[in-house]
């Protein structure tokens, strides 16, 4: 079998038993450490993989967010500026102003038809069964090269983007917290191509192929006492393809008809497949998904389109994640009903100057009575671009602050 119809096997599978199915196919099953390599180049990386995250959702908006940060780093290079140098942005919305021509890279300053066109650079489908999903994250970014995989995707602790201002993801570790929640082998496909204006090292003889791996948990051996993440790498050497594009990303939808998965071309950038994902937002893409996805990022700095594949009956099967900010301030504009805030109180805006921290600007959100609770997030947050990283116990507002009626219809979002 060659490297391209494993690949196609793998990328098409919608159940760990198909992938299994594909490796035997290819006699890349069983555990021999000639075809896997341990994660993050040591053995004993299972404890450090599975304490990254405890909640799935949060795990795998690491993942959207690593997609961002490759956007942001393509669209850098395409602009001929050095990430790592004097001119480049200080921080995600000055890179998202000077790169996307977004003002203040604040997304509530686009219209709804102009976020949504700036969201297929990120893409996040819903493939598979209804029960036991699988998940791609496809993004038109900076992609790798097969050379570098060891030393980016599949690597631990490194710290490869530190000196990069404009990124989130600086600590090497958040983007393998969705691995506990895949199934029972957590398998996760990795496939990428780097694009022509995106440097590479003089050296690199695979940078214009496509290189490709599956992660997998690979249990304990006689003499070990626990079982380790490795990753697919026959000799040491990722596998490799030729082609112009594969067929990552879905097609368009049709009325009460989902989108095909595998329709539309990609011919840089990254894909990543989870299979089996365990998660709460399993239900229908467009919406249990998105608003889970959502109560994790308040705002984004590039917008992401989230598209259903399965066969649901809905209205909608392909919509834009813009964060939770951006959607409670589109007003409604002069029909006044379709506003999410009650009439005049909101937002507000304030800012805490705390003593050995410094100071963090945070806003208000009143929310109508009548919005479902379950879809907006209500109480105190956290933030750091937009990303919830910490909360207030749910009942703070009525328990602490004493404000029982604003207990399910007051947002706080704190900039950290």
């Amino acid at each position: 079998m060659d490297n391209y119809t494993l690949f196609d096997l793998l990328l098409k599978a919608e159940s760990e038993s198909e992938v299994e199915e594909a490796l035997k196919k290819a006699d890349y099953n069983g555990d021999d450490s000639t075809l896997w390599q341990p994660f993050g180049g040591f053995g004993m990386n299972l404890n450090q993989i599975n304490n990254q995250q405890s909640d799935a959702t949060a795990a795998l908006v690491e993942k959207l967010i690593n997609s961002i940060d490759a956007v942001l780093m393509a669209e850098c290079y395409q602009a001929g500026i050095d990430p790592k140098g004097t001119t480049a942005p200080r921080t995600m919305a000055e890179a998202v102003d000077h790169l996307f021509k977004v003002k203040d890279g604040r997304l509530e300053h686009l219209t709804t038809t102009e976020r949504t066109k700036l969201a297929e650079r990120i893409q996040f489908v819903a493939t598979g069964a209804k029960k036991e999903p699988c998940y791609l994250v496809v993004d038109k970014g900076e992609g790798q090269t097969p050379a570098s995989f060891e030393n980016t995707f599949l690597s631990l602790t490194k710290q490869n983007k530190d000196d990069i201002p404009f990124v989130q993801g600086r600590f090497n570790c958040g983007g393998t917290g969705v691995l506990p929640f895949c199934g029972e082998h957590k398998y996760q496909l990795i496939v990428s191509r780097r694009p022509p204006s995106c440097p590479v090292a003089p050296d690199d003889a695979t940078k214009t192929l496509w290189g490709f791996t599956l992660v997998r948990r690979q249990k304990a051996a006689p003499g070990r006492k626990s079982s380790m993440y490795v990753y697919l790498a026959p000799q040491g050497k990722i596998l490799t393809f030729d082609t112009p594009t594969i067929p990552a990303l879905p097609g368009p939808s049709s009325k009460n008809k989902p989108a095909p998965p595998y329709s539309v071309p990609l011919a840089h950038g990254t894909c990543i497949k989870l299979y089996n994902y365990r998660w709460r937002g399993k239900s229908i893409a467009t919406t249990e998904a998105r608003f889970e996805l959502e109560k994790y990022l308040h705002s984004v700095s590039l917008p992401l389109r989230i598209t259903e594949t399965r066969e649901y009956t809905a209205n909608l099967y392909s919509t834009t994640i813009s964060g939770i900010l951006a959607h409670v301030n589109d007003d409604g504009g002069e029909d006044e009903s379709k506003s999410k805030f009650e009439k005049g109180l909101g937002p507000a805006y304030g800012e805490l100057n705390l003593t050995g921290i410094g100071r963090l600007p945070y806003k208000l959100f009143l929310l109508k009575e009548e919005f479902d609770s379950r879809k907006f997030p209500h109480g105190v947050y956290f933030t750091l671009n937009g990303q919830v990283h910490g909360d207030l116990p749910a009942n703070f507002i009525n328990s602490t602050l004493k404000f029982d009626y604003l207990s399910k219809n007051l947002l706080v979002s704190v900039d950290c």
